[in-house]
């Protein structure tokens, strides 16, 4: 498992597949798809894949980590995972690494 990184403020954690339901509203928050994914709402099957993906991504130092607060309140999402080729406005860069951040838009 993936080290849990605990601050006074938060704390940053390893997404998992169980994360599924939260990272689909967070994802699908206008302020957030806006930015992050074009302003397309991704099919949960996508998200799914995402965090299967994420934990795949582990043995690179890579993959999605969730951004909370004491309380266990998602703030938002963090990582570096490859461009997907098929979500890539710029065939060029697919499968080179990109940091992603995702934050409610109250936060």
């Amino acid at each position: 498992m993936r080290t849990v990184l605990t601050m006074p403020r938060g704390r940053l954690r390893p997404a998992t597949t169980e994360d599924l339901d939260t990272l689909l509203g967070l994802l699908h928050e206008e302020e957030v798809r806006r930015y992050l994914c074009d302003n397309t709402m991704l099919p949960r099957e996508t998200v799914a894949a995402m965090l299967t993906q994420s934990t795949q991504l582990d043995a690179r130092g890579l993959g999605l980590w969730m951004i909370e607060q004491p309380s266990g309140d998602c703030l938002g999402v963090a990582g570096l995972q490859p461009v997907p080729v098929e979500m890539s406005a710029v065939p060029t860069i697919a499968g080179f690494i990109e940091p992603i951040i995702a934050l409610r838009a109250e936060y």
